[in-house]
């Protein structure tokens, strides 16, 4: 209850008490229980920004779950836990860590159980999130690329209801990496062949969304990074 009405701190002492409760009744055992609270704790420190020890606490859940359940074994939960760790690294300034952590998810998901579309909107969630740390370590056009991955298995299961949302977030990140990548380009960090492959990826990207209804805002953010883009590709050929 406190979890969801955001009282994060109250949460946490809570589930630290159930913590202590189970891992006295199950005497250290590892089960679904204890991973359970560890799990809840971890996503309060993380609520609460309180990134190393959330990474500490999901450290310690992965290596639980995987003992229960095979370290081989494909997992839903822990793709989960590895893509929040790669939340974390990242907040953390871990950025090699996160992008293996996240990689990492990414293999696991696609593995794991469930419906393609589940599987889609879950890889391309973890995509936006690898594109988005692309973009701090400014590597421009391997973000647009992860997002324009992100995109195109977000069109894939369309029909489900996190689809949509998810097209739209990849098309920011592409947007995000176009306006990175012309602010750079003042500085001569960015090369030429870095906006024409930026270019191409928002082209396509922008005949893909005007096939479909719901982006206008989007669609727009698009088409005018496209333009700057292409005005800003076509300024030293001017000179």
């Amino acid at each position: 209850m406190f979890y969801k009405e955001g009282h994060y701190e109250a949460s946490l002492a809570s589930y630290q008490e159930s913590r202590d409760h189970y891992d006295g009744f199950y005497k250290s055992a590892i089960n679904h229980d204890t991973i359970k609270v560890r799990n809840g704790m971890a996503l309060c420190y993380k609520n609460l920004k309180n990134f190393k020890d959330a990474l500490e606490t999901y450290e310690e859940v992965l290596k639980m779950k995987r003992a229960l359940i095979g370290r081989q074994t494909a997992d839903v939960n822990i793709a989960s836990y590895l893509r929040f760790m790669g939340d974390c690294n990242k907040e953390l300034g871990k950025y090699e860590e996160a992008e293996a952590k996240y990689k990492e998810s990414i293999s696991v998901r696609k593995c794991a159980l469930g419906s393609d579309g589940e599987k889609r909107c879950s890889v391309a969630t973890t995509m936006c999130k690898l594109s988005d740390l692309y973009i701090r370590t400014r590597e421009w056009v391997q973000a647009a690329r992860t997002a324009m991955k992100a995109f195109n298995l977000a069109k894939g299961a369309f029909v489900f209801r996190n689809g949509p949302i998810l097209m739209g977030d990849s098309a920011k990140l592409m947007v995000k990496s176009a306006n990175r990548v012309m602010e750079t380009s003042d500085t001569d960090e960015a090369d030429g062949l870095e906006m024409e492959a930026v270019l191409e990826i928002l082209k396509e990207t922008k005949i893909e969304l005007e096939k479909e209804e719901g982006f206008a805002e989007v669609l727009t953010q698009l088409k005018e990074a496209e333009n700057s883009l292409q005005q800003r590709f076509a300024e030293p050929m001017q000179q």
